[in-house]
């Protein structure tokens, strides 16, 4: 491998990253940006990393439960804040960062990626998922079949018919 192959594990240039994270579910409203500040803007500032934007934390319904251990004892959770933030760090400071959010009692858990090269700077937020409301439309009415007049001694030919065959 030549030395413009290699890849340079130790590259001081600053890289775009972006983490995902669900937020306890019991941490107040009023209280959560500060948790959020506290828990990760302050982590990524003290390594050295630069917010670039956020997407504030909403509860959402989790797809599945996710089981945490707070304090010596198991929690389970059915719901959380979800939330993410766009920032600038060395690639050598991610892993302290990891390590932090891994064992922080208030996130249940995280995801660190690596932002794609031209990504957009700006964090889109999540729609929720509002279902489309009934249109009231008139009631479909089945088509009108003419019925023919029914002869009893017909029917009655028929079941005979029937019977002897």
């Amino acid at each position: 491998m030549s030395d413009k192959q290699m890849i340079d594990l130790n590259n001081k240039d600053p890289k775009t990253y972006e983490v995902g994270y669900l937020l306890v579910p019991f941490v107040a409203d009023a209280e959560k940006d500060n948790t959020v500040k506290k828990e990760l803007v302050a982590v990524i500032e003290k390594n050295g990393g630069q917010v670039i934007s956020e997407l504030s934390p909403l509860v959402r319904r989790l797809a599945y439960s996710i089981r945490k251990m707070i304090n010596n004892k198991y929690s389970v959770f059915n719901e959380a804040f979800f939330g993410a933030i766009k920032f600038e760090a060395t690639p050598d400071a991610i892993e302290a960062m990891n390590l932090v959010w891994r064992k922080s009692d208030m996130i249940v858990r995280h995801l660190l990626i690596e932002a794609p090269k031209g990504a957009y700077t700006k964090i889109k937020p999540v729609v929720p998922f509002v279902p489309a409301t009934e249109v009231e439309s008139e009631p479909e009415v089945a088509p009108v079949v003419a019925k023919a007049e029914t002869d009893e001694v017909a029917i009655d030919k028929e079941i005979d018919d029937l019977l002897v065959s």
